[in-house]
């Protein structure tokens, strides 16, 4: 199937992508997964990803992704989850960490996120939902090391759970309950969404490619 393009509109209906980022995909996936790549199955490493990127494409779980392909709900359980595990060594955070460090026992995360002007995610940190925003920048490498890196005359643009500093732009706030702004800070603030707006479409795209992310 991959490689002629008769199928490119599926490929881009049912996993998101075109037939040649799949095999880029393919690619990748079987440099990460070797032992699993060689294990003996009845399925080929390439139905096994397509079955990946279903599942990430579509909202209906693992029972809708068994049913379009045949399988049973464990096979796909299973297939996925070895899958996401080989990404794990990649991430730059510790996916142990987050997950025992939900203090309430609801599994809700905080993400950071910073996005370029092209809807391009730049750098993503995942922390515990009982971490606040300034707490998860202050934890991030990102945080950490962009003092260092930004270039002289440029900022990062960041909303009001975030901390103003030299490189971090913050939009104006009343300092008290009832406060008026000025005219001059109301139009800074207004720019200043407009232009962090960027952040909102990317996750848009984010989750309109990746389904599954539309789950509550």
């Amino acid at each position: 199937m991959p490689g002629d393009r008769r199928y490119h509109p599926w490929f881009h209906d049912n996993l998101g992508c075109d037939q040649i980022t799949f095999l880029e995909l393919v690619a990748w996936f079987r440099t990460a997964m070797v032992d699993f790549y060689h294990r003996a199955s009845n399925h080929s490493f390439e139905k096994k990803l397509v079955v990946l990127l279903y599942f990430l494409r579509s909202q209906g779980g693992y029972r809708e992704t068994s049913a379009a392909f045949g399988m049973s709900k464990s096979w796909c359980v299973d297939t996925i989850a070895a899958f996401v595990r080989s990404t794990e060594p990649y991430l730059i955070f510790n996916v142990l960490e987050i997950t025992t460090a939900f203090t309430t026992g609801d599994p809700s995360l905080n993400v950071q996120a910073v996005v370029d002007a092209s809807l391009r995610f730049m750098y993503v940190d995942i922390r515990p939902g009982s971490y606040s925003d300034k707490k998860t920048w202050k934890a991030s490498t990102f945080g950490q090391s962009i003092q260092r890196r930004m270039p002289i005359g440029c900022f990062i643009i960041g909303d009001a759970g975030y901390t103003l500093l030299p490189w971090l732009m913050t939009p104006f706030l009343p300092h008290k309950k009832g406060g008026i702004l000025s005219k001059l800070q109301k139009n800074f603030n207004y720019k200043h969404s407009s232009s962090r707006m960027v952040v909102e479409c990317a996750f848009g795209r984010l989750k309109e490619r990746f389904r599954v992310l539309r789950q509550p």
